[in-house]
């Protein structure tokens, strides 16, 4: 691991004093100096310099052993940089020292912790947020970063707030982080000579970051960006006709109140409530799900019976026509009588033979049921009005492919 040259510099010239105080303050300096690095993980730094430098070890044993009650009360009140909180962790951690009550963990208020860690550092001036600006637009690039990361730690509070907001739909911590993601693109856009505050153009970037995850984040169906605008629009439109004592408003109304027209009316509330687990818990008892309260359509018994039914009767006809097993599985087949339907050339791999042919086969044996009267009569009975189905297309059954229009429906149907 690399360090820069300033650092290892400053560790060389550290020895352990007999001063607690000026321990402590060696500490924190060398915390404030591996801050600027903006490392990604300081943990792993400080680990690898408290087995490294056994100078920084002492100073770090010595820390700990004078403020032990304090750091396992509140390990972030000794100091706000995360640095010099890393480097107590790594000495807790190598010598089986728990700072941390591991019962109360679970009681930690996350959003009430972050936003301690946040509230101590200073908000910044006019005068001081023109001067860090500057600075970022150094060619020095250690100069740019040290800027960089002062103006966002001193807005983290902003982000917190808007992100405040809009707390749903979204964990609070995702849409903080969507927010620091927008701050950090602000402070790109920003020109402090125009002469407004930077919290100004802040606020928009990070609203907008914050949003836009709402809208592509929160939804298990994913919808155009302009589409949750018309969602808006009619939500509005809803509340102030509510508003007005309407309960149930009327489309026109909608449409006079959004300016939307009927078909995205129609579309938006198609997609107006999100989709939900049948896994979600509906009782308090912590074991009734939904699942519990749906119906299953393939178990109704009428449908069942009825299925049965037509197979018993199929299976008459085909055997009264004297239909070969290989007729009667290729209808079945394409059908869909005893399982999904397959299609023509499926049925013709399985025999060997061409599409067309199966095609053939399929029409010969539909013209032959059309030609029984009584094969008709009883496949009219499972259609509606079934006594005039069976007489208007019987006189013109030479002359029309009606029948095996009635067949392919009623097999379809059931």
């Amino acid at each position: 691991m690399k360090l820069k040259q300033g650092i290892i510099d400053y560790i060389n010239k550290l020895s352990l004093s007999d001063v607690h105080a000026d321990n402590f303050k060696m500490l924190n300096n060398l915390s404030k100096l591996i801050d600027d690095l903006d490392c990604s993980d300081s943990f792993d730094v400080c680990y690898y310099i408290e087995k490294n430098h056994h100078n920084v070890f002492l100073i770090v044993e010595d820390v700990v052993s004078n403020n032990l009650e304090q750091i396992k009360n509140d390990v972030s009140k000794l100091s706000s940089s995360l640095t010099f909180i890393s480097f107590i962790e790594v000495y807790c951690t190598e010598n089986g020292i728990s700072i941390y009550d591991e019962n109360l963990s679970d009681n930690v208020d996350v959003h009430d912790y972050y936003y301690n860690m946040i509230k101590e550092i200073p908000v910044l001036s006019r005068d001081e947020e023109i001067e860090l600006f500057k600075d970022f637009e150094s060619d020095d690039l250690s100069i740019k970063n040290k800027a960089r990361k002062k103006l966002i730690h001193s807005n983290l509070r902003l982000v917190v707030s808007i992100a405040y907001k809009y707390n749903y739909k979204l964990p609070f911590d995702d849409l903080v982080q969507e927010g620091n993601i927008g701050l950090m693109e602000a402070i790109d856009h920003f020109d402090y000579r125009r002469g407004f505050r930077f919290s100004t153009c802040a606020f928009y970037w990070i609203r907008k970051c914050i949003i836009r995850a709402i809208r592509k984040k929160a939804y298990n169906v994913t919808l155009p960006y302009n589409f949750h605008d018309k969602m808006s629009k009619y939500r509005k439109a809803i509340d102030i006709l509510n508003n007005n004592n309407i309960s149930t408003p009327t489309y026109e109304e909608i449409i006079n109140n959004s300016g939307l027209t009927y078909d995205e009316i129609k579309a938006i509330e198609l997609n107006l409530f999100d989709t939900v687990s049948l896994d979600e818990i509906v009782r308090d008892d912590g074991d009734t799900d939904l699942h519990n309260y749906v119906s299953d359509q393939n178990s109704n018994v009428e449908n069942i019976i009825d299925k049965a039914e037509l197979t018993i009767t199929l299976d008459y006809i085909f055997k009264k026509m004297g239909f070969s097993e290989q007729q009667i599985d290729i209808l079945s087949m394409r059908y869909g009588i005893t399982g999904e339907p397959k299609t023509l050339e499926a049925i013709g791999e399985k025999y060997g033979i061409t599409r067309e042919r199966v095609r053939q086969i399929i029409s010969r044996l539909l013209v032959l049921i059309k030609s029984n009267e009584e094969c008709l009569r009883i496949l009219s009975q499972y259609m509606p009005n079934s006594n005039e189905c069976f007489e208007r297309t019987y006189i013109k059954r030479r002359r029309s492919k009606k029948w095996k229009k009635i067949f392919i429906r009623v097999i379809m149907r059931n």
